[in-house]
């Protein structure tokens, strides 16, 4: 079909979780690159696998017998896709098919499938064309579109969750702009187009902000129980992304929520975004390291001895020794140099036998900018050389902007081509 049809791009809507829908279905490209499998007549080399924080893309070629003529196919993987399901956030999704537009060209064929062709397949067809219909129509009915595609195909758009968030993605299409550029479109962006786009951009981030106003009397943060918890009322992370702790408090009734949100990075990064501790939650902040991991932290943020809600929660000197409720926190080694002061830490939690070595770097006097993207970079080179690897990376910022993350971010992209790699990244984000 793919030959016959002449396709040039195959999405393959699944769902990774090994459930009994997703067995039944056959993998039909090779599973390391530059090699090649052979399905009857048909030859399928994969020449490049590439993974992003939402997808996995996949360029390969498809040869028929002994012929010359070979076709070229793109297969963008979405491993989130349970049966009769939807992804957890549609602002992935609609990145996307926004790529996929981009790429795909005038009178070839674009092949959508998942397990049973009708339920993840409708959403995907129906958002890839009524993403079309809001930029050039007053109107839209999703009810039409999708009567449309039943004609063809019975059940298309399989269940109510999924024919709701089909609004929800369109909701979002109609908020974002189209942000997307190439890195030569942005090598060539001048600071007043900068200025201009980030402007543009940043208002629709407020306007998406408002929609998501009324949903936030519902969160756990919000709880009488928890409020003391956050170090600003309107910074509470949405409960389907923040981390549950998992290990028990010292505090009777002590409760599972934290001020923190799991963010997808690239393929090799994903980040925990914390606040700086309040004094009262310490204790909650190491339970967060202990449960998840956490291997590293970096603390970008000053301790004023002037704002008692900043506090030094680690202990200080070699050997020194912290207890905050349950946990334990022990200085085993510390480095200093001018710009940043590197710590060793033994963590463990008084009701379990496991004891944590943390790798956590203190960075003080902070230039975030190109200096500072250089001071990470020579940070993690330090990590290399000392083979250290990364379960989980945690960045506590603290009255840090906008522009000073994105600095941060560039630092990480280097540190990439430099193949450090890690397991998680925490941000801890006050005032962000």
């Amino acid at each position: 079909m793919v030959w016959k049809e002449d396709v040039e791009t195959i999405v393959t809507l699944v769902d990774k979780d090994g459930t009994q829908q997703h067995s039944k279905d056959a993998q039909y490209w090779p599973n390391k690159v530059n090699t090649s499998q052979k399905y009857g007549a048909f030859t399928v080399f994969l020449m490049e696998t590439t993974t992003f924080k939402s997808y996995i893309l996949r360029e390969m070629n498809v040869i028929k017998g002994n012929e010359k003529v070979l076709t070229s196919v793109r297969q963008y993987e979405i491993p989130c896709w349970k049966y009769g399901g939807v992804p957890s956030e549609p602002a992935d999704l609609i990145s996307v098919i926004k790529q996929i537009k981009n790429h795909q060209k005038g009178g070839k064929h674009l092949l959508v499938h998942c397990s049973n062709g009708v339920g993840a397949t409708g959403v995907f067809i129906s958002l890839y064309d009524l993403m079309d219909v809001i930029k050039t129509k007053k109107e839209v009915s999703v009810f039409e579109v999708i009567e449309g595609m039943r004609k063809d195909r019975v059940n298309m758009v399989l269940t109510k969750l999924q024919y709701l968030f089909i609004f929800d993605a369109l909701l979002e299409a109609m908020l974002s702009p189209d942000s997307q550029m190439s890195c030569d479109q942005l090598k060539e962006l001048d600071l007043s187009a900068i200025k201009k786009k980030s402007k543009k951009e940043f208002q629709v981030l407020q306007e998406t902000m408002r929609h998501q106003e009324n949903l936030e009397t519902k969160l756990a943060g919000n709880l009488s129980e928890n409020r003391h918890k956050n170090r600003s009322p309107n910074l509470l992370p949405d409960d389907k992304f923040r981390p549950v702790l998992k290990s028990p408090g010292s505090l009777f009734g002590s409760s599972d929520y934290i001020n923190a949100t799991f963010v997808k990075g690239t393929a090799e990064v994903e980040f925990i975004m914390t606040q700086s501790p309040l004094t009262s939650i310490v204790e909650d902040f190491w339970r967060l390291v202990f449960d998840y991991n956490c291997t590293s932290i970096v603390v970008l943020n000053t301790i004023d001895d002037s704002d008692e809600s900043v506090t030094e929660y680690w202990p200080g000197g070699q050997g020194g020794t912290g207890t905050h409720g349950l946990m334990t926190v022990i200085c085993k080694k510390t480095d200093k140099s001018d710009d940043l002061t590197r710590r060793q830490f033994e963590v463990s939690h008084k009701r379990s036998q496991v004891h944590k070595q943390l790798f956590i770097l203190i960075l003080h006097c902070l230039i975030l900018s190109l200096i500072f993207s250089f001071t990470i970079r020579c940070a993690f080179k330090l990590c290399r050389e000392d083979r250290i690897y990364f379960g989980v990376l945690s960045l506590s910022v603290c009255g840090v902007k906008p522009v000073d993350v994105n600095a941060l971010w560039c630092a990480f992209k280097l540190c990439r081509e430099d193949r450090i790699y890690f397991g998680v990244l925490s941000l801890s984000a006050c005032g962000v």
